[in-house]
C-alpha cells in the first residue's frame, strides 16, 4: 500500500508544486496594462470611425449594387410594355410558393 502511495504521491504534488497559476495571472496582468497604457488599437479605432466612416475603404465613390440595379441589369429600353406577363406570372407564383414552403416548416 505504501509502496502505490509513494509512485502516485508525485503525480499529485506535481501538479501543485509546479503550478503557475499566480506567475501566469501576473503575466497577463501585465500584458493587459502595456495594452491598454500604450496600445495603439483604440487610436486606430477612433481614427477609422470618425476620418474614414463607415467604408472601411475610404472610398466615398463607392456605391452598394443595390443602388445601381438598374444601371448593371437593365437598359433605357426596357419599358413595361415589353415585360412577358407570363415570365412575370411564374416568378410570383414560384415566390408564392417559396413563402409558403417557408412559413409552413417554420
Amino acid at each position: 500500500m505504501t509502496a502505490k502511495l509513494i509512485t502516485i504521491l508525485p503525480l499529485f504534488l506535481g501538479g501543485i508544486l509546479f503550478s503557475q497559476h499566480q506567475a501566469d495571472s501576473i503575466q497577463f496582468k501585465n500584458i493587459s496594462d502595456e495594452i491598454l497604457t500604450n496600445g495603439l488599437a483604440y487610436e486606430n479605432l477612433k481614427d477609422l470611425t470618425k476620418n474614414i466612416g463607415h467604408r472601411l475603404s475610404g472610398s466615398p465613390e463607392l456605391v452598394p449594387d443595390s443602388q445601381r440595379y438598374f444601371e448593371i441589369h437593365h437598359s433605357e429600353e426596357d419599358t413595361f410594355d415589353k415585360v412577358n406577363h407570363r415570365e412575370l406570372h411564374l416568378g410570383a407564383v414560384v415566390m408564392g410558393q417559396l413563402i409558403y414552403m417557408i412559413d409552413k416548416n417554420w
